[in-house]
């Protein structure tokens, strides 16, 4: 009989065994790569946009590796499969870092002993494990703390428990800031982001100012763009070159991300993967500086809250009253959120809930209009991901639950077919 090879991979023996053998790989192959100078870019969000940032402006100076994607957990071996991908004639490797559990940094540190760190934030993450803010920068300041004399720390000034970290590092230190009281090697100011137009600012280092223009959308954004030109400069790259880089690359997929269904004339601003409170209040303030016909908000539900289901789902609708003029919740709480919105201003006809994703793409698709700016927004276990997929093509796949955190666009059981004639159905991120 043969053996079933798909069973013996999904099986746990396999899997730890295959997490040993990548981990050894990985520690043998980092300390082969002496003349790659590894970075590694942590902090609760904003990691992926800065990583690609920050690869956009070394890359058209030296050979740089980056990670790929947006994985960066223990649970998916991510920073051995990156380091693997490192090779002999990288000058750089950028490599982003995430804690899901207690001790996953030292994990890290050990494997990939950074020759540079990036901290950008501490906010509310993972908080079935990581109780309070304080516990969340302590786990995460153990990646600073293994850095040398000969090693380089960023961080950011205007975070209090990133700027906290300073404390005791053998490293060298620069940091950023939206205030030069902060005694920062590099400050920014006029943060402008009102949407249709992009993020702009002025970043000023050793005394001189630059303009920056980026392709992406909103002001939260601000922390990556500097925190990568701080990096680039530090690694010898003019300002003035890294500015140009940072002005062509595009919003990275599902972090407000602009996608134009061009044969409705209707925009989304699709920010489905991170379902954190923190990610929704970014997004909320893009909403109240937009300029489009009509806002119409999508959500599901917020990760990282003690709240009640009832009072997260009324926090929502209310959100949606102030912010929207057509909401669309979906999940279990979806009623709760409706009845919030429409006891807070919003006509009934306006306002729908629905179970299934699915089902709430039906109602998008009666009610959407052209010049509409809608906001995909949930946690990547919702799925809310098929109401938008739903609007290009059939979906097949209503499982519910599902036990898959990815998004929907990456299924292979989703029964959606990227096929070459949708293209013209819609503007691709790197288009917009």
């Amino acid at each position: 009989m043969r053996p079933d090879l798909k069973a013996l991979r999904r099986s746990s023996g396999f899997v730890r065994a295959r997490k040993v053998v990548l981990g050894l790989a990985a520690w043998v192959w980092r300390r082969a790569m002496v003349r790659t100078t590894f970075v590694a870019v942590a902090g609760s969000s904003g990691k992926t946009t800065t990583k690609e940032l920050l690869a956009a402006c070394l890359e058209p100076q030296a050979p740089t590796m980056h990670s790929r994607g947006t994985r960066n957990s223990r649970r998916h071996s991510s920073t051995e499969r990156s380091i693997l991908r490192v090779r002999p004639w990288h000058r750089f490797a950028v490599i982003e870092i995430g804690i899901q559990e207690k001790g996953n940094m030292a994990a890290e540190v050990r494997l990939l002993r950074p020759d540079v760190v990036v901290m950008l934030n501490v906010k509310r993450l993972h908080t079935n494990e990581f109780k309070t803010l304080e516990a969340i920068a302590e786990e995460k300041s153990v990646l600073l703390k293994s850095l040398g004399p000969r090693n380089l720390a960023i961080l950011n000034a205007d975070d209090p428990r990133v700027a906290a970290m300073e404390s005791g590092l053998r490293c060298r230190v620069i940091r950023f800031s939206a205030g030069e009281e902060a005694g920062a090697a590099v400050t920014y100011r006029g943060v402008t982001a009102a949407w249709p137009n992009r993020l702009k600012l002025t970043v000023v280092s050793e005394g001189r100012p630059y303009e920056v223009e980026t392709r992406l959308v909103g002001k939260h954004w601000a922390n990556a763009v500097v925190a990568a030109l701080t990096v680039a400069g530090v690694l010898g790259v003019p300002m003035s070159a890294a500015v140009s880089a940072v002005a062509e690359v595009p919003p990275f997929w599902l972090r407000m991300q602009p996608v134009e269904l061009t044969t409705r004339g209707v925009t989304f601003l699709r920010d489905e993967f991170n379902g954190s409170i923190d990610t929704y209040e970014a997004a909320f303030e893009v909403l109240r500086e937009a300029t489009a016909d009509r806002i119409v908000v999508l959500f599901s539900d917020f990760s990282d809250s003690n709240r009640s289901d009832r009072k997260r789902g009324r926090q929502l609708g209310r959100m949606a009253a102030e912010l929207s003029e057509l909401a669309v919740f979906v999940g279990s709480n979806a009623h709760h959120g409706a009845a919030a919105a429409i006891y807070n201003g919003l006509p009934e006809e306006q306002v729908g809930a629905f179970d299934s994703a699915i089902e709430a793409g039906a109602f998008l698709d009666r009610t959407l209009r052209p010049g509409d700016l809608v906001l995909i927004k949930g946690r990547t276990s919702n799925h809310v991901s098929r109401a938008y997929l739903s609007l290009l093509d059939e979906v097949t796949c209503v499982k519910d639950p599902c036990s898959f955190r990815i998004s929907c666009d990456e299924c292979p059981e989703l029964g959606f077919a990227w096929r070459p004639e949708l293209a013209d159905f819609m503007v691709t991120p790197n288009q917009m």
